[in-house]
């Protein structure tokens, strides 16, 4: 009966959260700030980007995940093996507030430093930025 009552609770949590004005709103256009974070299997060298704001960024109304992020942390993938990193992955952090993300990035990179093995290399906003860039459009003939 108690997992009833907890599952039920859950539910009508999830419920109401789905419905909520701010999930109905759809794709707003807030400012979104991100930094990117790059490893190098084949290397002990950690990528860090500073925090950038997004201009044009949206995040989807309903689940809040950043419009076009295979695209930005492609980007960041194709710089480092431009840059002679090879086999390196790429992920992004992302907030609507700077204050958590700044958290964030002093969280990770705090963990970074205590593991010892991985020295931090910083890419300046001089060196590389995030922009969103067209994709290509596949053309096939018939």
């Amino acid at each position: 009966m108690k997992i009833f009552r907890i599952l039920l609770t859950a539910m009508l949590l999830l419920a109401f959260l789905t419905t909520s004005p701010a999930a109905a709103k759809g794709g707003d256009n807030e400012k979104v700030y991100l930094f990117g974070y790059g490893q190098s299997f084949k290397d002990s060298t950690v990528f860090l980007t500073p925090i950038a704001e997004l201009p044009q960024s949206e995040l989807n109304g309903k689940t809040k995940f950043l419009e076009h992020q295979a695209t930005y942390a492609k980007q960041m993938e194709r710089f480092l093996q431009s840059q002679g990193v090879a086999f390196c992955t790429c992920v992004l952090f992302y907030d609507t507030n700077k204050e958590k993300l700044e958290k964030r990035l002093k969280k990770l990179r705090e963990h970074v430093i205590k593991e010892e093995q991985f020295s931090i290399q910083n890419l300046s906003p001089e060196i590389f930025t995030f922009t969103l860039q067209a994709e290509p459009t596949s053309t096939t003939q018939p």
